[in-house]
């Protein structure tokens, strides 16, 4: 226990240093704006993210400003935190475990690039895996123990998810199908228990959504259902590309572990329970998001949570001195690819290479680049006068650079956004078309959205744009209007 916890807070510590240097991305600065709301949801999630940074800023927010990056990551670096202990915790509890020092698994943890590299960031998904590794964990543990503080974690686990991401539905089927399948020697009385705690925690983790949606018309869960994924049309190629970039993500060598996990083809008779437990949690996701890429748009880090029971298995393989010679290599991939992205955050690697091969670089092809460029905003924004974007992304950006969201809009705005954003009182009405100005007002776009103002009998004045640069490479492209 000792040693999962102090590789958590090395981890965390490393993670805190690097998100503290950096500007948000689109989505941080969103929910960075909707924290100033204490609602029971939002328009495209359920609020526990939102909630967490809003608690972060009331903390925090006495001795830095509000929009200070540590604040805005504070949930993330928490979230970091309890992953890795919860991982580690189920690593090291793991029978016939022959290596005392857990470093070994925890790199193999680490070597899950598309996590390692993006956890630092507060999105939904951080507050899901939280959730999906404590249900994971105790329901493990309850299956062998029976034990009711076991129960209380995996309501926990099960009530965070939900009130996460929708896609955390998955996580209380698996935890049935766990106990179920391979809980053939506990009684019937002990199922029903546990069976009632995941019921309990379904309704406790779901009831804020539910009455979120009653009253917004249920537009937030017609939205994942239909608004998502509409305009979809089967595409093999889709489906093909979506499995090769997962490859990258995950690392070729832990891929094939997943593919070997799924056959069942190496593992000895002692680590058969374990195998199928990281296939059940696996395999609801894995159907889910593994085909939905054949038939709509897909989001690279959905699929995530399949992955990571597979993750967890090979660190117990490794704990076990059991795990292929493979493994190696998947440290080496990982590590590497996982490290070169956290620099490339904080020195334009991305750009220096791109330009090795083409004259001019597009700003576009550097994700990197999403984290820079705003924090000029305020030095060309006059006092007071309040700023408009047609985009969530330049909006939330804007609110984020500014410190203040009573200053800043998104216009115009679809019904089920209208009690997401401050009502500015600058337009006839807020949507869902354009409208009349009535005052003086800042329109805002970038490089990546340059749709300018379409107010009603405008009259706009393109300003200097705001251009921030890394090194010699051009990172973001702030356009300008003052319209009234």
């Amino acid at each position: 226990m000792r040693s999962a916890f102090f590789l958590s807070l090395l981890t965390t510590l490393l993670y805190v240093i690097h998100g503290t240097l950096l500007g948000p991305s689109d989505d941080e600065a969103y929910y960075w704006v909707l924290s100033h709301q204490w609602n029971l949801g939002f328009a495209y999630h359920p609020p526990l993210i939102v909630w967490l940074i809003g608690l972060s800023r009331e903390v925090f927010g006495i001795f830095l400003p509000e929009n200070h990056s540590f604040i805005l990551r504070m949930p993330a670096f928490i979230c970091i935190f309890l992953i890795f202990y919860y991982s580690l915790r189920f690593v090291s509890e793991a029978p016939d475990r022959k290596l005392k020092n857990l470093k070994w698994s925890w790199i193999t943890i680490l070597s899950f690039v598309g996590l390692s590299s993006a956890i630092w960031m507060v999105v939904p998904d951080l507050p899901l895996f939280v959730g999906f590794v404590m249900a994971f964990y105790h329901c493990h543990r309850w299956l062998r123990k029976q034990d009711s503080g076991d129960l209380i974690g995996l309501w926990f686990g099960i009530v965070i998810a939900l009130m996460s991401k929708f896609s955390a539905v998955l996580i209380p089927l698996s935890a049935v199908l766990s106990v179920f399948i391979l809980g053939k020697t506990n009684s019937k009385s002990n199922k029903a228990s546990f069976l009632f705690i995941v019921v309990l925690g379904c309704f406790a983790g779901l009831l804020p959504t539910l009455l979120w949606n009653l009253q917004n018309d249920f537009g937030p869960i017609l939205y994942q259902l239909q608004g998502r994924h509409s305009g979809g049309a089967f595409q093999f190629s889709r489906w093909i590309s979506f499995w090769a970039v997962q490859t990258l993500l995950l690392g070729p060598p832990m891929m094939f572990f997943l593919f070997q996990t799924l056959k069942r083809r190496r593992h000895s008779k002692t680590n058969r329970k374990l195998t199928e437990y990281a296939i059940l949690w696996s395999i609801p996701a894995l159907i889910v998001f593994g085909i939905q890429p054949f038939f709509s748009p897909f989001k690279l880090h959905w699929i995530f949570i399949a992955f990571y029971p597979i993750v967890l298995e090979l660190a117990v393989l490794v704990a076990k001195n059991q795990a292929p010679s493979y493994v190696r290599s998947q440290w080496v991939y990982g590590l590497t690819l996982g490290l070169v992205f956290l620099i490339s955050c904080h020195y334009p690697l991305q750009s220096n290479l791109m330009s090795v091969f083409q004259k001019s670089v597009n700003p576009k092809w550097d994700v990197t680049n999403d984290l820079y460029g705003w924090e000029g905003l305020p030095k060309r924004v006059p006092k007071k006068m309040k700023v408009i974007g047609s985009r969530y992304q330049t909006a939330s950006q804007a609110a984020f650079a500014l410190g203040d969201v009573n200053r800043v809009g998104l216009l115009p705005l679809q019904e089920k956004e209208m009690k997401d954003w401050v009502d500015l009182d600058v337009t006839g009405s807020r949507g869902p078309g354009w409208s009349k100005l009535t005052e003086k007002v800042i329109y805002v776009a970038d490089h990546r959205y340059t749709m300018g103002p379409q107010f009603k009998s405008q009259t706009c004045r393109r300003l200097k744009d705001l251009v921030h640069n890394r090194g010699q490479f051009k990172a973001r492209e702030v356009m300008l209007w003052e319209c009234r």
